[in-house]
């Protein structure tokens, strides 16, 4: 007998803003194991989609769909299909489960991961 997972599509939880969220994860402080930044990390596995932008912040005309990984109140890792070879990439949120929001990153990091790539980034707040 198989077991029913439920999908991130068909999963119900009450609408939260992201500035909520990230209030919520400042108070609770880290859950990830073994933690070594100076600021805790968040699991948080929603899915996203990714546009490249230069420096200039003009689109790259590449896009893809990724899940976040993890998150912290400044920075964003995500799990994405290929590797992320432009400076800053700017994210969409449009799970139910939050509402729609919308974000820069400065992208600090883009290594293999299996068949994969993680990807962290820092939020740009101007």
């Amino acid at each position: 007998m198989s077991q029913i997972i439920p999908s991130l599509t068909t999963f119900q939880v009450p609408p939260i803003s992201f500035e909520a969220l990230v209030e919520q994860l400042q108070r609770t402080g880290p859950q990830l194991d073994e933690e070594r930044r100076s600021e805790g990390r968040h699991v948080l596995h929603v899915p996203v989609e990714v546009f490249l932008l230069d420096w200039d912040r003009h689109p790259l005309g590449i896009e893809m769909t990724a899940i976040t990984r993890d998150m912290s109140p400044h920075s964003l890792g995500l799990i994405t299909p290929q590797s992320v070879e432009s400076p800053i990439i700017f994210v969409r949120i449009t799970n139910k489960g939050f509402d729609d929001q919308e974000f820069l990153l400065e992208v600090r990091r883009s290594k293999k991961l299996g068949p994969f790539f993680d990807v962290g980034g820092r939020f740009i707040l101007d």
